[in-house]
């Protein structure tokens, strides 16, 4: 059952922000309210981007890749709406942060290879504000959006 399977739909006047006036902090503290609706705006917004962020990493400069880590022994990769979360997430590079940016229709396909080889899932913004979702359950998520 994926993530959104569960939820009811229903008709609400709020409105997914616009792109360029995303809140992402206020989206993720709504959305720990445990209200689904406030998940499902959330995942909007993070999907609604032009682009997304990833940290560089790899030995090639000329062919970073993005960054993969380990969580309770699971490969995950790591997603930031924006350079100034990826900054903020690799704090010890002193501001000059290397970054990848992505389509998200791009990014999708990649991360559905990475799924293949392995890579349990996505931490998007990871830190306070972070949150996440196996790959697994994207295609559920971004299926009940498309619907809504």
């Amino acid at each position: 059952m994926g993530i959104f399977d569960r939820f009811k739909k229903k008709n609400t006047n709020e409105r997914i922000p616009a792109k360029g006036q995303v809140d992402f902090d206020s989206l993720v503290e709504r959305a720990r309210s445990g209200d689904p609706e406030q998940m499902t705006y959330l995942y909007a917004a993070f999907l609604n981007l032009d682009k997304w962020t990833y940290l560089a990493s790899g030995n090639d400069p000329e062919k970073p890749k993005p960054y993969i880590g380990e969580v309770d022994g699971q490969p995950w990769i790591f997603i930031f709406t924006d350079s100034i979360k990826a900054n903020e997430f690799d704090q010890n590079q002193d501001g000059r942060t290397k970054v990848i940016k992505m389509n998200v229709d791009s990014s999708l396909n990649l991360i559905y290879k990475l799924n293949e080889r392995g890579v349990y899932g996505i931490r998007v913004n990871e830190g306070e504000n972070g949150w996440f979702c196996s790959i697994a359950e994207l295609p559920n998520i971004i299926g009940y959006i498309k619907n809504k």
